[in-house]
């Protein structure tokens, strides 16, 4: 009974290690390599990309909202490393998988394109931020 006991412990401590081992390792990345973080298609980005002003004057009960457009945008990490880009559709939607963290997202530089000042964005773990990003279209 006592040998038992010692097997039966062996077996509860190697079993522990090894699920210790593989929820710490994470994983393995789309490349085989271990830990190796790749984009998490349950987290991300998501949003409406917006042009604005539209309109030169403002007339009081004649509202001028801002258009949805298509735009390139950068998606950086805090020390400005570019991890991904994509560029929104006609209505201005768009959905972009990254991993949980902080991020900046940028105009893409786009010559004669409307400016986008930098935000910065959290994206949850398992979840998705929404924005809406508005572009300046220096119409004053």
């Amino acid at each position: 009974m006592k040998r038992n006991r010692l097997a039966f412990s062996r077996r509860i401590t190697v079993l522990a290690f090894v699920l210790a081992a593989v929820l710490s390792v994470g994983g393995c990345g789309p490349d085989g390599a271990i830990g190796s973080s790749a984009p998490d298609a349950d987290s991300g980005v998501r949003g409406v990309t917006v042009a604005g002003p539209q309109c030169p004057v403002q007339i009081a009960g004649q509202p001028c909202p801002p258009k949805p457009i298509s735009a390139h945008v950068v998606v950086q990490d805090a020390a400005g490393h570019q991890l991904a880009s994509f560029t929104s559709d006609a209505d201005g939607r768009f959905h972009v998988p990254v991993p949980a963290g902080n991020y900046v997202l940028v105009s893409g530089g786009d010559p004669g394109a409307p400016f986008l000042k930098p935000v910065q964005v959290t994206v949850p773990l398992g979840g998705y931020v929404d924005v809406q990003l508005m572009f300046d279209t220096g119409i004053r």
